[in-house]
């Protein structure tokens, strides 16, 4: 089941990052922000196959002492990966909630707004400052071969406390000014024809409950999932197999948070379904127009 997750969840987030780079109308701040989250969703299932195939092995008796204690170790490292995505995805979603706020509640301060060099310079500035948190404990593994030390262990939790808060309580404030403007207030709306004013609110609307849902898969999914990564980062990733259902179910749970984020996408944007329509029906055209002729193609060309 896990595995037929991560496998669709890297192909339709690969498929998401894909519409954003070659549909023009879709290359604004909001979907760069999301085809970032889209790849680090693709690094995160690519890098939790070898914890699946570990914890298969490892069920099966088929993984010795020694293949076990250096598996472990390497699945340490994979708690550091993990963790760097874990907090690219959160700076992301706190980005994509001020910019959504700056367009929706401040319009007409253009300055505020990001372009696409600005959210390019805040992609690359969020992956670096990802690295930044991780390497002290990085280098404390490197040091220690593996074994994580008290002071370090509270600082990779009070660092992920403090940017989950900060992000939570930027998402709250965000998101709860927007709502409150589109259902309450009613202050959100847009100066156009009134034709157009009924379908430019529900495309707001829209792009709002895709980005609350992205937010809640995430707080619910890969939350949990990234508390119980950091208490095994200090008890260690050779656990024994009566913790390997548990590991299991993590993995599982991350796996079905990437897995949702692009069937967000296509419930919500029309943009990105006819986008995803046009790849893929260029990518057919393209493996039928390399397929070798047939003979009656062969005489109808000669003629």
């Amino acid at each position: 089941m896990t595995i037929l997750l991560a496998l669709t969840g890297v192909f339709n987030n690969c498929l998401v990052a894909s519409v954003v780079w070659r549909t023009k109308q879709m290359k604004n701040s909001t979907n760069f922000l999301l085809a970032n989250n889209a790849i680090a969703e693709v690094f995160y299932l690519v890098t939790s196959a070898p914890v699946t195939a570990y914890l298969v092995l490892h069920r099966a008796r088929f993984i010795t002492s020694a293949t076990s204690v250096f598996l472990s170790n390497f699945l340490d490292f994979l708690v550091l990966m993990h963790t760097l995505l874990f907090c690219v995805t959160t700076m992301n979603l706190a980005l994509l909630s001020i910019e959504r706020y700056n367009a929706l509640c401040n319009p007409m301060k253009i300055q505020r707004r990001l372009g696409k060099r600005g959210t390019k310079f805040c992609v690359l500035t969020m992956w670096l400052l990802a690295a930044i948190l991780v390497l002290p404990v990085a280098i404390n593994f490197i040091m220690v071969e593996g074994f994580v030390v008290i002071e370090i262990f509270i600082y990779f939790c009070f660092m992920k406390g403090i940017l989950t808060i900060i992000t939570g309580c930027v998402v709250v404030y965000c998101y709860g000014r927007i709502i409150y403007g589109i259902y309450i207030s009613k202050t959100i709306f847009t100066q156009t024809s009134c034709a157009t004013i009924a379908d430019d609110m529900k495309t707001k609307k829209n792009v709002v409950k895709m980005l609350l849902s992205i937010t809640f898969t995430f707080l619910f999914a890969k939350l949990p999932v990234a508390s119980y990564r950091a208490i095994m980062l200090y008890l260690g990733s050779s656990t024994p197999s009566e913790k390997d259902g548990i590991i299991f179910a993590a993995h599982t749970l991350g796996h079905a948070s990437s897995f949702l984020n692009p069937i967000i996408y296509l419930l919500f944007s029309s943009n990105y379904r006819q986008g995803a329509l046009r790849l893929l029906k260029s990518c057919s055209l393209n493996k039928v127009s390399n397929l070798p002729p047939t003979q009656q193609q062969a005489r109808d060309y000669l003629k």
